[in-house]
């Protein structure tokens, strides 16, 4: 259904009403298929068409080094935007799931107490979301990996990777196909009306274009968009009591977190066998699908020590070429950022600034040499893989580039807001007050050290971290991991939504993203968070039921 067919001052009526159809909400909405239930999925954008404008936060919003955040808004959502290669295919994805150590109480980094969620529970979901996106449970630690064996200290594990057209294509002609369940296009939620008590949500407020706005009712409510979007359209209501919703603590929206991308430095393996060794650290088939192993630090070492998880990514290289692709020189540097300016102003569809033209001219040679290399001498790099196939690696690489995906600890002064700002069907949108702490990154270098150490001690080589005046070095310091502001806490004076994600106060309002994860983990939150909105499917079911 289209809405901008729906009359102006309409009422549409569910028994449950899902907001947003990327992968959380379709996965949630799976679990009705063929059940009692007559449930609504509000999709701003269109099937093709993305309305991308609608969840752009204000144009100075950025997180350090990144300045132009967006959410895809069209049926299938941030899905469209998965980019990684494997042989044979693209639009994927690498995955993995929320560990027991993610979930435990570390108190040294914000963490005071684990999440209100056993890991048996959430095996049980990570299991079915194993099914829904068709491919293998992805294990939580195999020793075995690659016969590389370091210590207790570390262990190897494996991230999956999954098609995106199991989603925009199985997923969406199931949901389509089921009789009980409406996808309703260009219908952006903007605001929740509530009873007196403010003990249950009566009505979502709907806007398909400029002037034309109708209403949804429904008994129960699950907002299933990306976690910046879930935040705003909470953050746009405001209950009788006179706060948003699960915010009488003044807690929705903060300790917003992402996870930074770390230079880990160089490993120089100790002999030409070890890239034999290490074919597992590769994209490559495993057990019918797809996985990449890679280092991750131990359950009891992060709670002994107190820090923050981390991955550690091996890419082979050869050291020449790693050197001739830095930047050189404060000419070279400059026009690099001044490119990176005008990257970013064509995305926001700002004004472009003469100066920025000239300055990326006077380093366009820099520019120009790595897109050369890249195109005639492609390397492994985080997006594509392939590199096990050669039968003599060794003969092309001499060391491994080391990456770090890391956990950026909560912390209460970073923050979503709204601002005055709005869009162009008059919601506000959102700004942020976010960085990297001083303590954050002492401690990012202590878990580079567990790797450090713990490598260098085993034989496999010579790891050198990467660091500038003794501070890790912050390649990227955010990757579009949004997560941690509607955390999740059985204590309303701790938490927006509780155990089950409903938000505290209200009783039939639930929310499905990485908002509500109370730490960040390092890796790519969808797979879990895909579980909860299952997790949350079955709790409606049985209230139901019951």
């Amino acid at each position: 259904m289209d809405a901008r067919t729906i009359p102006n001052g309409a009422t549409l009526e569910f028994d449950v009403c899902i907001i947003g159809s990327g992968p959380a909400g379709l996965a949630a909405a799976s679990v009705f298929i063929g059940k009692s239930l007559r449930v609504g999925i509000l999709e701003a954008g269109g099937e093709t068409e993305a309305r991308d404008e609608l969840g752009q936060t204000t144009a100075d919003a950025h997180m350090a080094d990144v300045e132009f955040i967006s959410q895809i808004q069209r049926v299938g959502g941030n899905a469209h935007a998965w980019t990684v290669r494997v042989p044979g295919e693209a639009q994927m994805a690498r995955f993995g799931r929320f560990y027991g150590s993610d979930l435990d109480a570390r108190p040294g980094l914000g963490l005071e107490e684990p999440w209100p969620i056993s890991d048996a529970e959430l095996e049980h979901y990570h299991t079915r979301c194993a099914k829904f996106w068709e491919i293998p449970l992805p294990p939580e630690e195999t020793p075995e990996a690659g016969a590389v064996k370091l210590g207790p200290d570390l262990g190897t594990t494996f991230f999956q990777f999954v098609n995106a057209r199991t989603l925009l294509d199985k997923v969406r002609r199931q949901i389509a196909e089921a009789s009980n369940i409406e996808l309703v296009t260009y219908a952006q939620a903007q605001s929740f009306a509530f009873e007196g008590t403010s003990q249950a949500v009566t009505a979502v407020k709907v806007v398909s274009e400029p002037g034309r706005a109708f209403t949804v009712k429904a008994g129960q409510y699950i907002v299933a968009a990306n976690c910046i979007s879930s935040t705003r359209l909470l953050q746009n209501s405001v209950t009788p009591q006179g706060h948003e919703p699960g915010n009488a603590s003044d807690l929705l929206g903060r300790f917003f977190m992402d996870h930074p991308l770390i230079d880990g430095g160089v490993l120089t393996p100790s002999s030409p066998a070890v890239f034999d060794r290490m074919r597992a650290f590769d994209i490559h088939r495993r057990d019918g699908g797809w996985a990449m192993a890679h280092f991750r630090i131990a359950r009891e070492t992060l709670a002994r020590e107190n820090l923050p998880d981390m991955s550690c990514i091996l890419l082979p290289q050869r050291k020449a070429r790693m050197l001739a692709d830095k930047v050189t020189s404060p000419r070279q540097e400059k026009g690099h950022r001044a490119a990176l300016d005008i990257r970013d102003a064509l995305m926001k569809r700002e004004g472009l600034k003469a100066g920025d033209f000239v300055t990326a001219a006077m380093g366009v040679d820099h520019v120009i040499k790595k897109g050369l290399r890249k195109l005639m001498d492609p390397q492994p790099n985080l997006g594509s893989g392939g590199w096990s196939l050669d039968p003599r690696p060794e003969r092309r690489f001499d060391c491994f580039q080391v990456l770090n995906i890391t956990e950026q600890p909560p912390r209460h002064d970073n923050r979503i807001y709204l601002t005055n700002e709005t869009d162009s069907n008059g919601m506000r949108r959102c700004g942020f007050a976010w960085k990297l702490h001083d303590e954050d990154l002492l401690a990012i270098g202590r878990s580079q050290k567990v790797f450090r150490e713990t490598v260098n001690a085993s034989g496999l080589g010579t790891m050198e971290t990467a660091q500038v005046n003794g501070r890790p070095v912050v390649l990227a310091s955010a990757i579009g991991h949004h997560l941690g502001t509607t955390r999740m806490n059985r204590d309303a004076r701790r938490g927006v939504v509780d155990e089950n994600c409903c938000v505290h106060g209200t009783g039939n309002l639930y929310v499905a993203a990485g908002s509500v994860f109370p730490s960040g983990g390092y890796i790519n939150p969808t797979f879990t968070i895909c579980a909860f909105g299952m997790r949350i499917a079955d709790h409606i079911l049985a209230k139901r039921a019951a």
